[in-house]
C-alpha cells in the first residue's frame, strides 16, 4: 500500500506518524510545497520579535524522516490528483492508494498587494517570518500598516510595535468583531494602544501608493499612512485546488465525516483544510488549533488502517495572550456562530460572551475569565444542554458554578 501526504505540516506528520506506528511496512510519502520541514507556527510571533532563536521552532528536520522510512519530498507542490494519481509541479507522477489532504491554507489577499509590491506580506510561513525579522533588525521598517481584525492581524501587529515599530493595525469594524461585542473589543483596542499600536478601526482600505515596487502609504476611508511594510492578515483559503479532478467535495474545505474520510473513500483530509462533520454540535465546522490538527491525523491514519472506531470529536478552542492583560483572551466551539448571542462586561479587563443556537450554548468568546471557568463552559458547549432564560444569563455569573447552572430556577 502507498500512502500520499499532501502537505508537510503538523495535521500531515502527525498522520506520517501514526501511519508508521501501526504499518510498519508500507510506502509513506509526504509532498511538502514549503523547503522547511515542520516547524511550530504558533511560535512565528515570537521568532518574529526576537523572543526565541530559529533553531527553538523547528520540530524536525529530514533525518527525523529518514530514521522512521518516510519519503519526505521538501518544495514538492502537488498541483493535481486523478485516478489514484498524484501529478507534482516537476510533471512527475505517483500512484497511491490513500490520500490524506494536510496541506493547510495560503493567506488570502483581497487587494493583490503581496503580488505587487516587495515590502507587503503575511507571517504565515516561516520564510515571511526570516523577512519581517530581518527588516526590523535592519532598521528598514519604521513603520508598519497591519490590514486584518483577527488573531494574525493581532500577532503580526504585536510583534512588530514591541520592537519599536511604529504600528497602525487597521480594521472594517473592530477586533474580532464576529465573535465578540464592541465592549470586550474595546478592553482588547485599550490593551493594544498600551503596546503602542494605533487601533484604525471602523475603517477599510481603499488603495496603495506605490514607489516602483514597494508600497509607502496606505489609503484608508479616514486617513492616509505613510509606511515601510504592509502586513496582509485578513484571513486564509484552503489549499486544495488539486483535488478538483477528484470525487471529494470541497465546500470551504474537504467535505469530511467524523472519521475524516472524503466523498471518495481513498482521500481523507485534516487540519485547515478539512470541513468535518462536528458531532457535538450537529454540524459541519472547521479548525485551525494545533492540537486539533495532531488528533485529525491520528483519527485519519487510524480509519485508513481500518479502526472503525477512530472518530473525530472536540470543543474547539483558540487563545491569544496580550502582553497588557493578565490572562489570554480565549475563543471556545461556534464562538462567532450561533442565532442569538449574551453579554457582559464585568470591568475594564473581564468580558464574557456566550453564542447560542436554537437555545443550546455552541461557543465562547472570554477575556480575563479563569481556566476553571474556561473549563467549565467547554464543558457546558460539549454537554449541549437546551436552556431557559434563567440557565442562559448563569452562563454569564461572574463565578460561574456549572452545577448552579445546570440547577438555575426557569422563571
Amino acid at each position: 500500500m502507498t500512502y500520499a501526504i499532501v502537505g508537510g505540516g503538523i495535521a500531515g506528520v502527525t498522520v506520517a506518524q501514526e501511519l508508521r506506528a501501526r504499518a510498519p511496512e508500507e510506502e509513506i510519502v509526504v509532498f511538502n510545497a514549503e523547503p522547511q520541514p515542520l516547524y511550530s507556527r504558533m511560535l512565528l510571533k515570537e521568532f518574529a520579535k526576537g523572543a526565541v532563536p530559529e533553531d527553538s521552532i523547528r520540530i524536525h528536520d529530514e533525518p527525523w524522516f529518514e530514521a522512521r522510512d518516510i519519503d519526505y519530498r521538501g518544495g514538492t507542490r502537488v498541483t493535481d490528483v486523478e485516478d489514484g494519481t498524484v501529478v507534482l509541479d516537476s510533471g512527475d507522477t505517483m500512484a497511491y492508494d490513500t490520500l490524506f489532504a494536510t496541506a493547510g491554507g495560503s493567506q488570502v489577499d483581497p487587494f493583490g498587494i503581496t503580488r505587487r509590491a516587495d515590502n507587503a506580506f503575511g507571517m504565515w510561513s516561516l520564510e515571511e517570518t526570516r523577512r519581517i525579522k530581518d527588516l526590523v533588525e535592519s532598521g528598514e521598517m519604521g513603520t508598519a500598516v497591519v490590514i486584518g481584525a483577527g488573531f494574525l492581524g493581532l500577532e503580526l501587529a504585536d510583534a512588530l510595535a514591541l520592537q519599536g515599530v511604529e504600528t497602525h493595525f487597521v480594521m472594517r469594524g473592530y477586533w474580532s468583531r464576529h465573535g465578540m461585542g464592541r465592549e470586550g473589543a474595546e478592553i482588547v483596542h485599550r490593551a493594544l494602544a498600551d503596546n503602542g499600536i494605533a487601533v484604525d478601526d471602523e475603517q477599510s482600505v481603499e488603495s496603495f501608493e506605490m514607489d516602483g515596487d514597494r508600497v509607502v502609504a496606505v489609503e484608508t476611508t479616514e486617513q492616509t499612512i505613510p509606511c515601510d511594510f504592509v502586513g496582509v492578515a485578513v484571513g486564509l483559503a484552503p489549499n486544495v485546488e488539486y483535488l478538483d479532478g477528484t470525487a471529494a467535495a470541497v465546500d470551504g474545505g474537504v467535505v469530511v465525516d467524523e472519521h475524516l474520510r472524503s466523498a471518495d473513500p481513498s482521500i481523507y483530509a485534516a487540519g485547515d483544510v478539512a470541513r468535518y462533520y462536528d458531532r457535538v454540535l450537529d454540524r459541519y465546522d472547521q479548525t485551525g488549533t494545533w492540537l486539533s490538527a495532531i488528533d485529525q491525523g491520528r483519527v485519519a491514519a487510524a480509519h485508513a488502517l481500518g479502526d472503525e472506531d477512530a472518530v473525530f470529536s472536540t470543543v474547539e478552542g483558540h487563545s491569544v495572550a496580550i502582553d497588557e492583560l493578565d490572562a489570554p483572551v480565549v475563543f471556545l466551539g461556534d464562538w462567532d456562530g450561533g442565532d442569538e448571542a449574551m453579554d457582559r462586561l464585568y470591568d475594564e479587563t473581564r468580558y464574557r460572551r456566550i453564542a447560542f443556537e436554537h437555545d443550546r450554548p455552541v461557543g465562547a468568546s472570554l477575556i480575563g475569565d479563569s481556566g476553571d471557568v474556561v473549563g467549565q463552559l467547554k464543558q457546558i458547549i460539549r454537554d449541549g444542554p437546551e436552556c431557559s432564560d434563567a440557565e442562559k444569563r448563569a452562563l454569564l455569573d461572574p463565578y460561574l458554578d456549572r452545577r448552579q447552572f445546570l440547577s438555575a430556577p426557569t422563571a
